[in-house]
């Protein structure tokens, strides 16, 4: 998977380079982290390098997995090194966020925005923010990185967004990430809104609906979807209703025989088993099944017949987490003293660790602090 993710990163560079484009915008989330792994580093320097030689700058935006709120993040080490330019800048004048723009020196575009932020915390920027100074002449480009309730696409109906009002009006071109869709859209004062999908899909769900990472490149106007060639995928709903472990492997043989070697493979197992347990099925022995591939299984509605699922509705996460715990708490203490150590340990295990603490530090106060809710003396 993480070859996968770096071949996509690599084919966009690639399509930028022959394309001979102008400049390159990134729109948030480059890494997926603010202090991200030195192999990541690594490809990151390498692929932006070739741009640079070849005379193509980059602009972008902190996103929401690479935004650090002390500053500390790799986008400002690229910065440095003069590899990457971050166009969400700007300062507080009375009370208003006022956004500087950033020149392209070989076409003259101008281009701001505003970072991403866990949580949607960055629409309070967008309500702070000074739109006068915003009315210039000249080609504008603004980046974002956030959901909009317009262009929410189904199956994310509980993620954070705002509405398309919360950005500024009177821009060309709306450059957007976050969500890993690859969509265009012009709605009231906000032309050409594009999202361009992510150069590798990163869940189980979304290998399963797009099945390839993309980009867009604009020429004259025109956008036109780059599909990058990352390795094959295979996706398979498999049908487990009223059929039996040995039944369900049989099938799933028959699917091995249809995939190439080397690709990735997603297996989504459904319905209530006529007899046996979902464990009762060998889900190792099925991945070998698929020679030199990668396999992802999704069990999230396979049931026995004895099996008593919980309903849960679509809502926030705190939500479902309070429901599960309600419905479940009383097993092992009072029902009201269970849903409030069971809180209590999802708060410790849900703590980040302090920029400034270093791992060892971290995991011994996370296991100190579970040693005394759970009562653990060795």
């Amino acid at each position: 998977m993480r070859r996968a993710n770096a071949k996509g990163f690599v084919l966009s560079v690639d399509h930028a380079l022959q394309e001979n484009v102008d400049f390159v915008i990134i729109a948030g989330d480059l890494f997926n982290s603010a202090l991200p792994s030195i192999e990541s580093i690594r490809l990151a320097v390498t692929q932006l390098k070739r741009l640079k030689d070849a005379g193509i700058p980059v602009y972008g935006i902190p996103g929401s997995h690479d935004f650090s709120p002390s500053g500390k993040s790799m986008i400002d080490v690229l910065e440095s090194a003069d590899l990457f330019v971050n166009v969400a800048k700007g300062e507080e004048s009375e009370g208003k966020l006022k956004l500087r723009f950033t020149k392209d020196p070989k076409t003259g575009a101008l281009i701001t925005g505003i970072f991403g932020r866990r949580g949607g915390l960055d629409k309070y920027y967008y309500q702070d923010l000074h739109r006068e100074s915003l009315n210039i002449g000249g080609f504008k480009i603004f980046v974002w990185h956030a959901a909009l309730h317009e262009l929410k696409p189904k199956g994310l109906e509980v993620m954070d967004a705002m509405s398309v009002s919360y950005l500024p009006k009177g821009f060309d071109y709306y450059a957007g990430g976050h969500v890993h869709v690859c969509q265009q859209a012009s709605l009231e004062g906000h032309p050409r809104i594009v999202l361009p999908g992510p150069t590798f899909p990163c869940s189980f769900a979304e290998i399963e609906k797009l099945k390839q990472g993309s980009c867009c490149i604009v020429d004259n106007g025109q956008v036109k979807e780059i599909v990058l060639d990352t390795p094959p995928v295979y996706s398979f709903a498999v049908d487990c209703d009223q059929k039996t472990p040995d039944t369900i492997t049989e099938q799933v043989t028959e699917y091995a025989k249809k995939v190439t070697p080397g690709s990735i493979v997603t297996l989504r197992f459904e319905g209530t088993l006529s007899q046996g347990k979902p464990s009762d099925i060998d889900f190792v022995g099925l991945s070998q099944l698929f020679v030199d591939c990668f396999v992802m299984k999704n069990t999230y509605k396979l049931h026995s017949a004895d099996f008593e699922r919980v309903q849960v509705i679509p809502q926030s996460i705190e939500s479902i987490e309070s429901r599960l715990i309600e419905e479940r708490a009383g097993q092992f203490l009072s029902k009201d003293a269970e849903v409030k150590r069971t809180h209590s340990v999802l708060a410790v295990l849900s703590s980040l660790k302090d920029e400034a603490m270093n791992k060892s530090d971290f995991e011994s106060r996370v296991e100190s602090e579970l040693n005394v809710l759970l009562d653990i003396t060795e």
